[in-house]
């Protein structure tokens, strides 16, 4: 996927909006998102049945120690999130959602008029 962004977006800004469920090893997915990212923007999902999102400012303490160039933001509530995302991007810059379908599930209305 980041080869695939990389091939087709290389001249575009990256601004990444991304929540992690609880059992994903954040320290070897972070390093992947913030390849060539200008911001990140770090969010909770809703907790559905078994699964917790890993805690936003925990990973943006892991994004920072990772790439401490990176312009980030922590912003609980998805939609926030995506609205500042929205705000902060350029008209040529590549917004994307990513982490976990569960973050994708809480936004239906960005994705459906």
């Amino acid at each position: 996927m980041c080869q695939l962004i990389e091939q087709n977006y290389h001249d575009q800004l990256k601004i990444v909006v991304l929540a992690l469920k609880s059992d994903k090893a954040a320290e070897d997915v972070l390093p992947f998102a913030l390849e060539g990212t200008k911001k990140l923007i770090l969010t909770h999902f809703v907790v559905k049945g078994l699964w917790e999102p890993i805690d936003a400012q925990y990973l943006a303490e892991l994004s920072k120690q990772i790439a401490p160039d990176v312009d980030i933001q922590v912003i609980a509530d998805p939609l926030k999130a995506i609205d500042q995302a929205v705000t902060q991007a350029a008209p040529d810059d590549l917004i994307l959602v990513t982490g976990s379908l569960y973050l994708v599930d809480d936004l239906p209305e960005c994705w459906y008029p």
